[in-house]
């Protein structure tokens, strides 16, 4: 119940015409994996990185919100997975508050994927 709740009340919050975004592709696992390698390298401009990869970042979160979801409201879920599934959409809705909070701070001037996030919102 907890979760269709989380469901809702980001449904309900959220300004957003479509789900997902038809112009911003989620991330791939191989994607993501890079991006991961990029960051833990000493000479990325983690500015530069986030501005080109934000918009993309924040479409793979709710993907993967939407997937969690659905997974808590299967019937057959086990009580072990319910829990380990209850944390994950915590940590992802963290997730797409720090991106939305990046979105916001950098006045959604952030290169290419931002201005298509910005198309997307205006429809």
């Amino acid at each position: 119940m907890r979760t269709l709740r989380t469901r809702l009340t980001l449904a309900a919050v959220s300004n957003e015409p479509k789900f997902p975004a038809p112009d911003i592709e989620p991330l791939n696992i191989e994607q993501l994996e890079a991006g991961l390698r990029i960051l833990n390298t000493v000479e990325v401009n983690l500015n530069a990185f986030w501005d080109e990869n934000i918009a993309s970042f924040r479409q793979t979160v709710l993907l993967s919100i939407r997937d969690t979801t659905d997974a808590l409201l299967s019937p057959t879920i086990t009580l072990y997975w319910r829990a380990r599934f209850e944390h994950e959409l915590e940590a992802l809705i963290r997730y797409l508050e720090l991106a939305d909070l990046y979105i916001a701070r950098r006045g959604l001037k952030c290169g290419r994927q931002l201005e298509q996030y910005r198309r997307w919102r205006s429809h």
